[in-house]
Formats: C-alpha cells, sequence, structure tokens
C-alpha cells in the first residue's frame, strides 16, 4: 500500500511506500531524504543543526524574566540597556528554539507517518527525529548487509567459478 506525500511544498505527489524492513529500506531511505530535504526539515533529523540552547524554552521571556538575571550592582539606566539587551538575547534564542522544535516534530511525524506497524513499534519511545532516524539506519542497513552478503554467498556457489572466467 503506498503512502502518498500530497503535502509537498512543490505540491506535486511522490509515492513513498512505508518503511517494511530491510527489503525495502534502501528505496525508503533514497525517498524519504529527499522528501526530508524538501520539506526543509533534513538538516535537523542529519544532526546539522542542533536543538539551540534557551534558557525559556516554553514561553516567550518578558522584561520581568530577565531583571533577576542581570547583574545587582547595575544602576539606572546602565542597568535597563542591560535588561533590554539580555532580554533581546533571550527572546532571539527563544524563537530559534521555538522554531527548532517545530522543525523536529515536522521531521519526526514524517518519517513515523511512512513506517509499517511492524517497524514503528521497533522504535517506539524514541524521542527525536535523529534517534529515530538513527535507529531505522542501524537496524535495517545491517539487515540489508547481511542479506546482501548471503545473497552474494549463494551466487558464487550457484555459478562456481564461471565469475571469475567470465
Amino acid at each position: 500500500m503506498s503512502a502518498l506525500a500530497q503535502d509537498s511544498p512543490d505540491r506535486s505527489v511522490m509515492a513513498i511506500e512505508p518503511l517494511t524492513g530491510s527489503d525495502n529500506f534502501a528505496t525508503w531511505k533514497r525517498l524519504m531524504t529527499s522528501y526530508l530535504k524538501a520539506r526543509q526539515v533534513w538538516d535537523v533529523v542529519s544532526g546539522d543543526l542542533q536543538r539551540p540552547d534557551c534558557q525559556f524554552k516554553y514561553a516567550k521571556p518578558i522584561t520581568a524574566d530577565i531583571s533577576p538575571l542581570v547583574e545587582p550592582h547595575l544602576n539606572g539606566a546602565v542597568r535597563q540597556r542591560a535588561i533590554e539587551t539580555r532580554l533581546e538575547v533571550e527572546v532571539q534564542a527563544f524563537e530559534r528554539h521555538k522554531e527548532w522544535s517545530r522543525r523536529e516534530a515536522d521531521a519526526y511525524h514524517i518519517i513515523l507517518r511512512y513506517l509499517s506497524p511492524n517497524v514503528s513499534i521497533h522504535v517506539a519511545g524514541l524521542e527525536t527525529s535523529r534517534d529515530l532516524w538513527n535507529e531505522l539506519e542501524e537496524r535495517y542497513r545491517r539487515m540489508e548487509l547481511a542479506t546482501f552478503c548471503e545473497l552474494f554467498a549463494q551466487l558464487r556457489e550457484t555459478t562456481g567459478d564461471s565469475c571469475a572466467s567470465a
């Protein structure tokens, strides 16, 4: 059963079969990587964009939040400027964290959406898209390599030395 990625930025339809195991991992990975890049969330999954440090993760900071963080010995206009500067820095950090969190949630949802139930049960409990991606790659790439080696060994047995003489 094919899942359609109809919500891509360019509105084109791209069929991505849900990941069922090592049998379709290589194709799934290639299509999923492309889709995550098109949705502009691949840098979160790959780890190229790290979670920003942010003191205020859940609410945009206001002056009252910042005042206790500024050196107490500062007074008057100097203290006010220090508060305003710190507030600006913290608001920017909050906005970066908020944007990263949005992109992380999108990436996690996209990956999870294209996993078969039999695969998704093995990654239940992983909290980030990067952890999810790394676990899938570790699990199915290893199986894919083992399958390849097994098939290669069978081919050598079947063909004997005729491959070397060809």
